[in-house]
């Protein structure tokens, strides 16, 4: 599972050209993960799979913000609120994936 993901973070990152490309398979196998980690009731892969995906995401947010405008202090701020934001809603869905898995295996 990990070598997935950081090839294609990697990817992502290194043929910023197409990243589309990898930011579909980066989904693809997001949703293969995350229904894995339901299956086995496994909170690590569940937790591992949606941070490698938040980063997927956020490369993908911030590179199309820096392509899109110029590089200026819009940009930085409108960063700052973005990880402030997906940060918490993160942690509550982490939070209440855990309590989900939890009270299934009862």
């Amino acid at each position: 599972m990990h070598m997935f993901f950081i090839a294609v973070l990697a990817a992502m990152f290194h043929f910023s050209k197409i990243y589309f490309l990898w930011f579909i398979i980066l989904n693809i196998g997001a949703f293969y993960f995350y229904k894995s980690a339901k299956r086995t009731k496994s909170f690590y892969t569940l937790i591992t799979a949606t941070l490698y995906t938040y980063f997927g995401y956020s490369y993908v947010l911030l590179y199309e913000l820096m392509k899109w405008w110029d590089t200026g202090v819009a940009v930085f701020y409108l960063a700052f609120i973005y990880f402030i934001a997906s940060g918490i809603v993160l942690l509550f869905f982490l939070m209440r994936a855990n309590k989900k898995l939890k009270d299934d295996s009862i």
